[in-house]
C-alpha cells in the first residue's frame, strides 16, 4: 500500500467524553502519565456544575469485559461523534452503524443503550460549554501538540505502508486524549480515512487497530476452514471476546490474537505473512 499519509491531532470532543467520565470516576486516566494528569482529575472530579452530565457517563460502565469496564460504550461513544454533525445525531445511520459491528454482543447494543446514547450530544454540549472543561481541554491540547514524534510517525508509515495488503485506507489521523486510558485504543473509518483513538501515542497501538482492517476480512473470508480447524485453548485472551462464546464469538476472539501476534512482529520490523498465519494457526 502507497501513499498512505498519518497524522497527529488533539480533540476536544474526544477530551469531552473523558473528561465526562472523569467527573464520577475514570481510574484508567493516570495510568502510566505524568502528575499533571492527576492534577487534571482531580479538578475534574471536583466539578459540581455537571450533575446531569456526571449521571449520563455514569452509565458507560458496564459489567461485560472484567480487565475494561467502560467497554464497549466508551468506544461507542467516540464512534457517535462522526454521526454528530452541528449538534444533531443522526441516530438512524449510528444505529445501522452499531447493529453491523461483529465485535459486540447484542445486549450491549440493546433498546436501553440506544434509549441512553440518544442523549449523548446534549451533555457532550454541556461539558464544551463548562469553563472548566475549555481550561483543561486547551491543557490537553497543549500536551498533544508539544508530542515531538515526526520520526515515529515516519517509521509508522513505512511499516503500515510496505504491508501487501489493500485496504483503501489513504490516511490515518491518530486522535490523542491524556486523559483518557493509555492502554485502549478504538478506531472509525469513514470513506478512504482512518480515526484512531488513543490515551497516549503508541505506535503499536496504531499497527493493531490497523491490522484489524486487514485481518477481518481474511477471517470472515476463511471462516470455515478456522472454525473446524482451531482449537482455541491457547489464545490468551480476555474472555469479553468470546462473546456469546459462540461461532462468532470464537472468529472475534481469533482475529484479536491474530492482530496482537501481527502487531508486536510489525512493530518490530519483521516481515509476515498474515494469510499465511491465519490458515496455518494452530495453539
Amino acid at each position: 500500500m502507497k501513499n498512505l499519509i498519518i497524522d497527529l491531532a488533539p480533540c476536544s470532543e474526544l477530551n469531552a467524553i473523558y473528561f465526562g467520565l472523569s467527573l464520577s470516576k475514570y481510574e484508567y486516566a493516570t495510568i502510566n502519565k505524568h502528575d499533571d494528569i492527576d492534577e487534571m482529575q482531580r479538578r475534574i472530579g471536583e466539578c459540581r456544575e455537571l450533575d446531569n452530565a456526571m449521571k449520563f457517563f455514569r452509565m458507560a460502565r458496564g459489567d461485560t469485559c472484567e480487565v475494561y469496564p467502560f467497554w464497549p460504550r466508551v468506544a461507542l461513544l467516540e464512534s457517535a461523534l462522526f454521526f454528530i454533525k452541528d449538534g444533531t445525531f443522526d441516530i438512524s445511520k449510528y444505529r445501522n452503524y452499531v447493529e453491523g459491528l461483529s465485535n459486540i454482543t447484542d445486549e450491549e447494543r440493546d433498546e436501553d443503550f440506544f434509549e441512553w446514547v440518544k442523549n449523548f450530544p446534549v451533555h457532550l454540549g454541556q461539558i464544551m460549554d463548562n469553563g472548566l472543561f475549555k481550561e483543561i481541554d486547551s491543557q490537553l491540547h497543549d500536551i498533544v501538540y508539544s508530542l515531538h514524534i515526526a520520526d515515529e510517525l515516519d517509521k509508522l508509515c513505512d511499516a503500515l505502508a510496505s504491508l501487501p495488503m489493500e485496504t483503501g485506507i489513504h490516511k490515518i489521523t491518530v486522535l490523542v486524549c491524556p486523559i483518557k486510558c493509555c492502554h485502549s485504543a478504538d478506531y472509525f473509518t469513514h470513506e478512504c480515512g482512518m480515526f484512531v483513538m488513543l490515551g497516549d501515542f503508541l505506535p503499536h497501538s496504531v499497527v493493531h487497530e490497523y491490522l484489524h482492517l486487514v485481518v477481518n476480512p481474511l477471517v470472515q473470508e476463511h471462516k470455515a476452514h478456522i472454525l473446524t480447524t482451531l482449537d482455541d485453548k491457547g489464545l490468551n485472551i480476555d474472555p469479553s471476546y468470546y462473546l456469546n462464546n459462540d461461532d462468532s464469538g470464537l472468529l472475534n476472539a481469533f482475529e484479536e490474537h491474530i492482530v496482537r501476534v501481527a502487531a508486536e512482529k510489525i512493530s518490530s520490523g519483521q516481515e509476515m505473512d498474515i494469510l499465511h498465519m491465519i490458515l496455518s494457526e494452530r495453539l
